[in-house]
């Protein structure tokens, strides 16, 4: 949206109770997804409804669910490829998939803390899926990994529909905390006034509220880079 352009009530509203907004879109998002693994007889349908709360659950904004879900289905595309040759040596020597698999972690751990450690976590969790499937059946391997897809897709779709914007959310907050500090400013520097009020409280209020804000800043900057000056 427009930097310049003007709230309406209806969104301030909105954005002012998202926790509600938020939690309905996941409820409906989970009772969708069951009804369209129930609809089409999805097999392990258990991943798609796991792979969509944990995409959606714990984040609201677009500019965090697009590349989480990306590099989930990246992690999870690499994790599949790699479970399956793990698999695949289990049918020819045990002790060389347990090498293999070691391996496999420790590539998972590396990445864990590179830039992007929640792929590299996906990769850990998407061969331990893979593995855990019956020896020699590589169809459940693939329906696993094709149903973590499935979820990070449907994530993706229902997160786009009326999307919460984090800029939004920080233009909100940044109107109500220059509301704070014009009162507190007024409350100490008032020529009415016989003895300053204490305001320790409110100034920590304020300074607690003004470090929250910097948590909307990485999202607005993934979906659409500003500078850090504009922002």
């Amino acid at each position: 949206m427009r930097a310049d352009k003007s709230l309406s009530p209806f969104e301030i509203r909105v954005y002012r109770h998202y926790r509600i907004v938020h939690g309905t879109r996941v409820a409906l998002a989970f009772l969708l997804t069951f009804l369209i693994i129930r609809l089409f007889t999805i097999p392990e349908s258990t991943w798609p409804l796991v792979t969509m709360v944990v995409i959606m659950g714990p984040i609201s904004f677009w500019g965090n669910v697009v590349p989480r879900a990306f590099e989930r289905i990246g992690g999870t595309v690499l994790g599949s490829i790699l479970g399956l040759i793990a698999l695949q040596l289990e049918l020819i020597s045990l002790p060389l998939m347990l090498v293999w698999c070691a391996a496999a972690m420790f590539l998972c751990g590396w990445l864990a803390l590179g830039k992007k450690p929640y792929q590299g976590l996906l990769i850990g969790v998407t061969l331990a899926i893979v593995v855990g499937s019956p020896t020699g059946e590589i169809d459940t391997a693939l329906w696993r990994s094709g149903d973590v897809i499935l979820g990070s897709l449907l994530a993706m779709l229902f997160t786009g529909i009326w999307p919460q914007r984090a800029f939004i959310h920080w233009r909100i907050q940044l109107a109500k905390s220059l509301t704070e500090y014009n009162r507190v400013y007024q409350s100490a520097f008032s020529p009415n006034l016989l003895e300053r009020p204490r305001l320790e409280s409110h100034l920590q209020k304020l300074l607690t509220d003004a470090v929250k804000m910097r948590g909307l800043i990485a999202p607005r900057q993934q979906r659409n880079p500003y500078s850090k000056i504009d922002i």
